[in-house]
């Protein structure tokens, strides 16, 4: 009776240890979404459509999917709204943080300072 109780124990930790680990690694795996809520200077709002093209390219070459970018059209709340939002998905947020600390990305430092009066960028996950 002993051993049938210490085998199902062990059975059943095994098992816990089993779904544990299956849990983490869903949560490794969940798809990422990087957003980003934008407020354009005005003075250099030429340079903005080169940085955005610039900018798609290294989402695309780092495995990012547009899910869409939008333009702010009425404040309904709130001392300061983005005037642009975009929002990319990647595989996991190590791939984001891989793309934020390239050299592609970094190289376009001061372009992105004069394009942008605010900028604020986010990783987000499925709320579950």
């Amino acid at each position: 009776m002993k051993k049938s109780i210490l085998i199902y124990t062990l059975i059943i930790s095994a098992w816990t240890l089993f779904i544990n680990k299956a849990q983490a690694q869903d949560n490794d795996a969940q798809r990422t979404i990087l957003v980003i809520n934008a407020v354009v200077d005005q003075e250099h709002k030429a340079e903005l459509k080169e940085y955005l093209s610039q900018m798609m390219k290294i989402f695309k070459e780092h495995g990012g999917e547009p899910l869409g970018r939008y333009k702010t059209i009425e404040k309904i709340s709130g001392s300061q709204v983005p005037e642009m939002i975009a929002l990319i998905s990647f595989e996991n947020s190590n791939v984001v943080k891989t793309l934020l600390n390239s050299a592609e990305y970094k190289n376009l430092s001061e372009l992105r300072k004069r394009v942008f009066s605010d900028l604020k960028i986010v990783l987000c996950s499925n709320l579950n």
